[in-house]
């Protein structure tokens, strides 16, 4: 997909976890570790099975999240950027990255 997407046979890396999602029919995905990836895993018999990778952000994954139909997934990272990522195929694409300003507290915040 676009050079975004590993498949399996990826390492299951490691650190800190800082977001978790997962939707119907199990899949899940965890964002926060070092690397800069995005780890997908298939919880649906019990128990996490790396299937996929995303990556393309330059530093840490602090959030992750679906949209309620499970076919969208937007990723923040402290690069300053969103990625949303279309998760109706089987391979994952990027569709757009949203690019971030200086950062902190919002005007009057």
């Amino acid at each position: 997909g676009g050079g975004f997407y590993r498949g399996v046979g990826t390492s299951t890396g490691g650190g800190d976890v800082w977001s978790i999602t997962i939707r119907e029919g199990g899949l899940m995905a965890i964002g926060g570790s070092d690397d800069s990836l995005i780890r997908l895993m298939d919880v649906s018999r019990g128990f996490p099975v790396l299937c996929g990778v995303l990556f393309g952000h330059k530093d840490r994954v602090s959030s992750v999240c679906f949209n309620p139909q499970g076919t969208l997934l937007a990723s923040g990272s402290f690069d300053k950027s969103i990625r949303i990522w279309d998760m109706s195929e089987n391979e994952p694409t990027l569709m757009q990255e949203l690019r971030g300003g200086g950062g902190g507290a919002p005007p009057g915040g």
